[in-house]
């Protein structure tokens, strides 16, 4: 299923997602190729995994195209999901979630990443000091690495 998530996200040059085989800094040579005054706010997301809105997740997958039968399963998963935590080496009380995706899940960067994008594709357009020529072509907005995100600017408003 992540080969197939993968596929489906249809990675941007903004995203740096952390996958086997990949650098684990991947957008280093981009910001050495910054040779315009730059504007950079950096975004460190606390607690991304366990802030994911299930709705919003669910309709993010849907409009990217995720065929009905992986939607399903994906949701299965998260269906009465519970949790347990352990504090001083004793398991507390297992409990429910309604938000959040699984830590540990090898799925779980794919999910949130379908939710991260979705937001940064909505949100940056709307601004108009978004982005930097790094190549000929769109210029570049942001750079994401896992829960990290690097807004950049030419114009500091």
């Amino acid at each position: 299923m992540s080969m197939f998530m993968e596929a489906a996200m249809l990675p941007s040059p903004e995203e740096g997602r952390i996958r086997k085989g990949r650098p684990q800094k991947p957008h280093t040579p981009i910001a050495q190729r910054l040779t315009q005054p730059t504007v950079v706010v950096f975004l460190d997301l606390k607690a991304a995994f366990d802030s994911v809105d299930r709705q919003a997740l669910w309709q993010c997958l849907w409009s990217k195209g995720v065929p009905h039968k992986f939607l399903t399963l994906i949701k299965g998963l998260y269906t009465n999901s519970r949790n347990g935590v352990k504090v001083y080496g004793k398991l507390c009380p297992e409990f429910t979630t309604s938000t959040g995706v699984r830590q540990g899940c090898p799925l779980s960067p794919f999910l949130f990443n379908f939710v991260i994008d979705t937001i940064m594709k909505d949100a940056l357009p709307a601004s108009n000091a978004c982005g930097v020529e790094v190549l000929p072509g769109p210029p570049l907005t942001d750079i994401e690495y896992a829960d990290d995100i690097a807004l950049l600017g030419s114009d500091p408003v």
